[in-house]
């Protein structure tokens, strides 16, 4: 199934849809008629790794792997006792200081290759404002030192589990368990709803993130690769 993308197309600025591939199998009269009739500039798809016939199906009409998605997850098996109390709900007002350190740190997009700059790091911007919103994400904490945010987790909560979308800590600050805690705080918060599972997702080329994540007992549930099929 290929389907518009049409929020993504609006903010980006060029045409993007999603390839939903079942049964392996690829309608390729239906991929460009779909490009013709909506003029893509961008089709992508995210596979299992481990469907090499699939991934080599794509790369034989003119996909190319572009990223890949690690995907770690934990079981929440106890609350934490003596929670720093520097952490608190985001509020709005703190996007201001947010922003200041928000584009040092996520200086990747998959979308790297073929958007501005300055388009990814408003994309970030409003996905933080949005959680604090309870819009997207449905909440954001904030670590405070001397009343300015100097870190922060966003956190969307599902049936049975909880999924951090961003969680970033300025480089001002780093090296102090700060993330950790955030973490902590965040598995707290999903035992309080009920929730035992917790899952997040980063990019297979951020050696930094894997490692944090393993180092705070997250285990690899599954990689993926993003293939794009870029249209000139």
């Amino acid at each position: 199934m290929i389907k518009f993308l049409k929020w993504d197309s609006d903010f980006f600025k060029i045409n993007i849809a999603n390839l939903d591939i079942e049964n392996n199998s690829i309608d390729l009269i239906l991929i460009e008629n779909f490009i013709k009739k909506n003029n893509l500039k961008l089709i992508q798809s995210l596979i299992l790794s481990d469907k090499i016939n699939l991934i080599n199906k794509l790369e034989s009409n003119n996909f190319k792997l572009e990223e890949s998605v690690v995907t770690f997850i934990k079981k929440i098996n106890e609350y934490k006792e003596n929670i720093e109390p520097l952490i608190r709900i985001a509020k709005i007002e703190d996007l201001s200081y947010i922003k200041t350190y928000l584009s040092g740190i996520f200086k990747e997009s998959r979308y790297k290759r073929i958007v501005k700059k300055e388009l990814v790091n408003k994309f970030y911007y409003i996905w933080v404002k949005k959680a604090i919103l309870g819009e997207f994400d449905d909440i954001c904490f904030v670590y405070e030192i001397e009343e300015k945010p100097v870190g922060f987790i966003t956190i969307k909560k599902n049936e049975d589990s909880g999924i951090i979308g961003l969680i970033a800590v300025s480089s001002d600050f780093q090296g102090k368990r700060i993330g950790k805690k955030l973490i902590e705080y965040s598995e707290n918060y999903l035992l309080d709803n009920g929730i035992s599972k917790f899952y997040v997702k980063t990019q297979g080329s951020n050696i930094l993130a894997q490692n944090f994540y393993i180092k705070n007992n997250f285990l690899i549930k599954d990689l993926k690769y993003w293939l794009y099929r870029i249209i000139k």
